[in-house]
């Protein structure tokens, strides 16, 4: 008797914490529905693209880390990845997640944003942009 009322309580156990990670990974994902993306490549001038990489990333790092509103931030490089559909044209892109469009607003009149783009345009060539909301 006491071995099976054991059982059934770490089976009771067992399904409550299942049931509640299911509940925290639904809440996560339903959070993230929320995401705003913003997406930008960009290709520096290729006369002194080694300078320039340095002082391009530091400029990036100290405005991202002055804008609360954003959730999460990538800096990165093209991948070491090959397919025919990848395009590895670019020097560097910066993704940024936002709650909603309103934060993404917010930081694109920030600022510190305004800030990095007038001490760095001089840096790059080209700019492209991506924003995407989630589905």
């Amino acid at each position: 008797m006491k071995n099976r009322r054991s059982f059934i309580q770490r089976i009771l156990l067992v399904s409550g914490l299942s049931l509640f990670a299911s509940k925290v990974q639904a809440e996560s994902v339903r959070s993230q529905k929320d995401l705003f993306k913003h997406v930008v490549f960009f290709w520096l001038k290729k006369d002194s693209i080694k300078s320039n990489s340095e002082e391009f990333i530091l400029n990036l790092q100290k405005f991202i880390s002055q804008v609360s509103v954003i959730k999460s931030s990538h800096i990165g490089k093209p991948a070491t990845t090959d397919r025919p559909v990848i395009d590895k044209s670019y020097d560097f892109c910066l993704i940024v997640s936002f709650a909603n469009k309103t934060d993404h607003d917010i930081y694109q009149t920030h600022e510190t944003h305004l800030e990095f783009i007038k001490t760095s345009e001089k840096l790059w060539d080209r700019v492209l942009v991506y924003d995407s909301e989630a589905i």
